[in-house]
């Protein structure tokens, strides 16, 4: 499933023509590059597994979860871009700062940052910055934002790690706990993530058809998003339920 997915965005590498949404091509750049970076994490996604890597799969499908979700809110708010543009330039912003803290002889050109702010501060929205909120800005989000918490527990340092990296044997006097550590775990949570991967790249895709005037493989998208129960899903996301 994952091959056709690259298969459809690859059929026309080299051909995208960027739409002009909200009287920008911003929005539509952004989100092409969305989907062009899930195409990425996928092929790498799909060489770990074929070298037996499992539990490093999880941070770059939770990437592509990310990617997913901002495609289809910009593609349903293209102002939502500018808000991200905002959100990206303060984070700069504090890291510039962090940075001369380390620093302090270094000279930091924060000027260049500081008029990305100013240009897009009427832009700001609590969803550029919260990507819970994000999340529930688009149908079915709230589910969406589940799977990327159970993404996380495999994706950050931490407690969580310890269930995929030790199993249970039996209890013997030196070991009484009866557990054993292991090495290249093969991921509890394996199939999901690779299904989430699925529901992410058809997401994204489904997003930046929706924006493109001709809608050039929608009945493509739609029929394989049929076969695997995801039809209702994308038509949802990207309101295009009364065309495709």
């Amino acid at each position: 499933m994952l091959h056709r997915l690259l298969g459809i965005w690859h059929a026309r590498d080299g051909g995208a023509s960027i739409p002009w949404l909200d009287g920008t091509p911003m929005p539509g750049m952004a989100i092409h590059v969305q989907v062009e970076h899930i195409a990425e994490l996928t092929a790498s996604v799909i060489e770990l597994i074929r070298s037996n890597i499992y539990l490093s799969t999880a941070p770059l499908i939770r990437l592509s979860l990310e990617c997913a979700v901002n495609a289809v809110w910009w593609a349903s708010d293209p102002t939502g871009v500018r808000a991200s543009v905002h959100e990206a330039a303060r984070q700069s912003r504090h890291l510039a700062s962090a940075m001369a803290r380390l620093r302090p002889d270094a000279h930091a050109d924060t000027a260049s940052i500081d008029g990305i702010l100013s240009a897009n501060a009427d832009f700001v929205k609590t969803e550029a910055r919260v990507f819970e909120r994000r999340c529930r800005a688009i149908p079915d989000g709230q589910r969406l934002y589940t799977y990327y918490r159970i993404l996380s527990e495999a994706s950050h340092g931490g407690v969580p790690l310890l269930n995929e990296y030790s199993r249970q044997v039996p209890a013997t006097a030196s070991n009484p706990e009866g557990i054993a550590l292991v090495q290249r775990p093969h991921y509890d949570h394996l199939e999901f993530a690779l299904g989430t991967q699925v529901i992410s790249f058809a997401l994204a895709l489904a997003a930046w058809d929706s924006v493109l005037p001709s809608h050039p493989d929608e009945a493509e998208i739609y029929e394989l998003a049929d076969s695997i129960g995801l039809g209702e899903m994308l038509r949802r996301a990207t309101g295009r339920a009364a065309t495709a």
